[in-house]
């Protein structure tokens, strides 16, 4: 089960990089903005503005404040996703003969992560898609839209990692 969590903690971190790129292209609000009705009481405001006095209005001072912590908080979870494979790989390598017949069949991890990031990619994706096109506003789908793409992609690897596993098994004759 760690191979699966350092996989979700790195797809986590690449989204925060997707995230980083959205905002150069389109803009922090596309990201980590509100929701159109959004509003903050004056000490709210306070707060965003402590983090960010460069900001023109309190919409943008949010946006601002929400963008770091989503980025950091992406970042920091890839990192550990990069810790976490690196000691499930030495792990693996150290005690690999030693503890006898493997208790987890060679296809689980793989089924796994396939069934996850799908569940993932569509969870994510068609609600960032809907606010994106048929809401009609921008306002944080790019929050969700960046960790979607980054899920469907690590769906299609591990279901063609899967696929070839199950064939190796001859559990898949197609």
């Amino acid at each position: 089960m760690s191979f699966v969590g350092a996989m979700f903690l790195m797809s986590m971190g690449l989204s925060g990089l997707l995230a980083i790129g959205a905002s150069e292209l389109v803009g922090k609000p596309f990201v980590a903005g509100d929701l159109p009705g959004v509003t903050y009481t004056v000490e709210r405001c306070s707060d965003y503005f402590e983090y960010h006095p460069e900001a023109v209005n309190c919409a943008e001072a949010a946006a601002d404040h929400h963008y770091d912590e989503l980025v950091g908080n992406r970042l920091t979870e890839g990192v550990l996703g990069l810790v976490l494979l690196v000691s499930w790989w030495l792990a693996r390598s150290t005690f690999r003969g030693r503890l006898g017949r493997e208790v987890v069949p060679p296809s689980f991890e793989p089924t796994a992560c396939a069934a996850l990031f799908t569940a993932s990619a569509i969870l994510l994706g068609g609600p960032g898609t809907i606010q994106l096109l048929v809401v009609g506003t921008a306002g944080g789908a790019g929050a969700l839209l960046s960790t979607a793409l980054v899920s469907a992609m690590a769906a299609v690897a591990f279901w063609a990692v899967l696929i070839r596993r199950l064939r190796e098994q001859g559990r898949l004759l197609v």
